[in-house]
């Protein structure tokens, strides 16, 4: 696993790779590091309905998602 990092500031998620080839990714924060407005606002359905638009008009013909 590598730690995807920002230039400066905390890790934001974990890539999955081999022999250098990215095989998969997530997100992480502690939850005091995510802003209170943006919760109960509806935010991560939006961000995956954005994702799954984003996917498809590049030819993604299935997405997965995990809580």
């Amino acid at each position: 696993m590598s730690v995807l990092r920002p230039p400066r500031g905390k890790p934001l998620g974990l890539l999955a790779l081999v022999d250098d080839e990215l095989l998969g990714w997530v997100a992480v924060s502690p939850r005091p590091d995510v802003h209170r407005k943006g919760r109960r606002q509806g935010l991560s359905g939006a961000l995956l309905l954005a994702a799954i638009d984003y996917a498809a008009r590049r030819g993604a013909r299935i997405c997965t998602t995990a809580p």
